[in-house]
C-alpha cells in the first residue's frame, strides 16, 4: 500500500480472495506521481525494489496492470523471515552488491520503519502512511527524489 491504493483489497487478501483481487485491480490506481517517481529514479540509473509481505503473484499482477516496471520485487514467499525483519531488505542489497548507506528505504508505516532501522538503512515515510514515531520524515511523492538527493 506504499505505492497503490489498495487499502479495499485487504478484506479480500486476508480471506485470499485472489480471484476477486484480481478482477478489482482495474478499480485501484498508484497514488499521485508514484509512477513518474519510480520511472525517473529508474531513468536516472537508481534500482528500485519492492520488499513486500504481500504473495508475489498478487504484486507482479498489479505492477503489470498498471505498466509499472521495478529491478526487483522480494515477496512473502521469496523470504523465510517477514518485516520487519531485514531478510528481503538483504536480498536487495546482495543483489546489487549495494552497501547499507546506498539504501533507501521508503514505507508508509511503523513495520516499515523498524525493517529498515533492522536493516541499518536510511528511512523515508510516505506522508499518508500511519506511524507512530512523530519525529519520520515524511514526504509525498512529488518530492521524494528531490529529498532523496538531499538527504
Amino acid at each position: 500500500m506504499t505505492l497503490f491504493a489498495s487499502e479495499a483489497l485487504e478484506q479480500y487478501r486476508a480471506k485470499r480472495q485472489w480471484s476477486v483481487i484480481y478482477d478489482k485491480l482495474k478499480q485501484y490506481n498508484f497514488y499521485p506521481n508514484a509512477k513518474q517517481v519510480l520511472v525517473q529514479l529508474r531513468n536516472q540509473g537508481i534500482k528500485v525494489a519492492i520488499v513486500t509481505n504481500a504473495p508475489q503473484s498478487y504484486v507482479s499482477r498489479a505492477l503489470i496492470y498498471h505498466g509499472v516496471s521495478v529491478d526487483y520485487l522480494v515477496a512473502y514467499h521469496d523470504v523465510h523471515r517477514h518485516k520487519p525483519d531485514p531478510e528481503g531488505i538483504f536480498k536487495v542489497i546482495n543483489t546489487f552488491s549495494l552497501k547499507h548507506d546506498e539504501v533507501v528505504y521508503v514505507g508508509d508505516n511503523d513495520i516499515d520503519q523498524r525493517t529498515a532501522s533492522n536493516a541499518n538503512i536510511a528511512f523515508i515515510g510516505i506522508e499518508w502512511g500511519n506511524f507512530s514515531d512523530r519525529t519520520i520524515a515524511k514526504v509525498n511523492y512529488l518530492n521524494l527524489i528531490s529529498y532523496i538527493q538531499n538527504n
